[in-house]
C-alpha cells in the first residue's frame, strides 16, 4: 500500500512541478465564492442559493477529494517514519507539511477585509498563474520526497 501511495504522490507532486496544482482551479473557485458572498453580505443581495448551486456544481467533488488525499498523505507520512531507514527526510517533510498547513491558515480571510482589499483581492484571484516559482519549489521538494519513498520501499 505504501508502495502505491508513494507512486500516487510522486505523479501529483510530478504534474504539479510542470502544470500546476490539480485543485488549483477548484481554489480559485472556492475563494471566489468567498469573495462572492462576502460582497453579498455587504449589500444585502440574495446571493445564497446562485453561490450554494455554484458550489455543488463546480467545488463540491474536488474539494471532497482534495480532503481525502489530504488525510491519506498525513496518514501517510505517520506510517512512513516506519520506513525511512535514515528518518530524517520524513521528519522535515512532516515539518514542511505542517509549516504549509500553519501558513495557509494564517492567510487573511475574505469577510476581515475591507472593500478594496475585497477586490484587490478578486483580481489576485482571477489573474493568478497555476504554475509559480514557490509551487514547482514546492512540488519539486515532495517529488523528490516520494521518489526517495519509493527508492527505500522498492530496494
Amino acid at each position: 500500500m505504501m508502495i502505491f501511495l508513494s507512486i500516487l504522490f510522486f505523479a501529483l507532486n510530478l504534474y504539479t512541478v510542470f502544470k500546476g496544482s490539480v485543485f488549483s482551479e477548484t481554489g480559485k473557485k472556492l475563494k471566489l465564492l468567498e469573495i462572492s458572498e462576502t460582497e453579498g453580505r455587504r449589500t444585502g443581495n440574495d446571493y445564497k442559493s446562485k453561490l450554494l448551486d455554484g458550489f455543488m456544481k463546480d467545488g463540491c467533488l474536488p474539494l471532497m477529494i482534495a480532503l481525502a488525499l489530504t488525510a491519506t498523505e498525513v496518514i501517510y507520512l505517520i506510517a512512513a517514519i516506519r520506513f525511512d531507514p535514515i528518518k530524517f527526510p520524513t521528519l522535515l517533510a512532516i515539518l514542511l507539511f505542517i509549516f504549509m498547513w500553519i501558513h495557509s491558515s494564517l492567510k487573511k480571510k475574505a469577510k476581515d477585509m475591507n472593500d478594496s482589499e475585497l477586490t484587490a483581492e478578486k483580481m489576485k484571484v482571477l489573474n493568478s498563474k497555476n504554475v509559480t516559482l514557490s509551487s514547482t519549489l514546492i512540488a519539486t521538494f515532495w517529488t523528490t520526497y516520494f521518489g526517495y519513498m519509493i527508492y527505500n520501499l522498492v530496494f
